[in-house]
């Protein structure tokens, strides 16, 4: 028994049919709108659907069917390039799944809010290097195990942009940890006076990628700073830590 197929085959069914690969729903789809626009597939019947299936098939993600009807008539009424509408197409399932990283994320790297760098106002901030944030949050800085300290006075953004940072991580798939001084050296303390330092500085230093906010804008006693020491002692080298302080160096 011949399928419908056979008769007419399309170039992107008949490649499927010699790779022996599963001829699926938007396979079946795509032939019949092809079926449909002969003599040619280029012809100005080649609707939006018949163009969603192959992308759709392509990257084998079925969710950006909406995203590809949109951006296809966009296309089609010459608003968008052929070239950016390929783009946000491709884009769409990356968003997808760094959205999907970062809500699965959120409840245990106890992130406040999502912030991001393209809502800072750096323009409010004319003293930060734009060229180094973009730098920072390409990430190669966490590929290197290496520290970041944000230094300013009290509202000056550097919360936000730690956060920022913290999210682009999330999103790739990294651990993350955000916490204030006073917590964190709350939460040693309490861990070491029920004998279990040791397993909270292991489980602390797992994380890719820890913020530690608020230093200097409250004392801790010399136990707390000794505790904190040897947190970063045992991160040093091994994953990456971001310090924001309204203290200077030499402070």
């Amino acid at each position: 028994m011949r399928r419908f197929w056979d008769y007419d085959t399309s170039p992107y069914v008949r490649e499927k049919i010699e790779h022996g690969q599963r001829i699926g729903k938007t396979a079946k789809r795509y032939q019949a709108w092809y079926c449909r626009c002969q003599p040619t597939a280029h012809s100005p019947y080649f609707s939006i659907l018949a163009r969603r299936c192959i992308l759709v098939d392509a990257i084998g993600i079925t969710r950006i069917e909406s995203k590809a009807d949109g951006v296809l008539s966009k296309a089609d009424g010459g608003s968008v390039t052929a070239a950016e509408a390929v783009q946000e197409i491709l884009g769409a399932p990356i968003s997808l799944r760094n959205n999907r990283r970062l809500q699965a994320a959120m409840p245990s790297s106890r992130l406040p809010a999502v912030k991001t760098l393209e809502g800072f106002d750096f323009a409010f901030q004319p003293s930060i290097n734009r060229e180094q944030i973009d730098s920072l949050a390409e990430l190669s800085f966490l590929e290197r195990k290496e520290n970041v300290v944000l230094l300013g006075p009290p509202s000056v953004g550097k919360t936000h942009l730690a956060i920022s940072l913290a999210i682009t991580v999330a999103q790739n798939g990294r651990r993350v940890y955000n916490c204030t001084l006073v917590d964190l050296v709350i939460s040693l303390e309490e861990a070491r006076a029920v004998g279990s330092l040791q397993h909270r500085l292991a489980v602390l230093s797992q994380h890719s990628l820890m913020i530690v906010d608020e230093i200097g804008y409250l004392p801790v006693s010399q136990t707390g700073a000794v505790l904190f020491f040897q947190l970063i002692s045992r991160r040093y080298e091994r994953a990456s830590t971001i310090l924001t302080s309204n203290k200077g160096f030499e402070e």
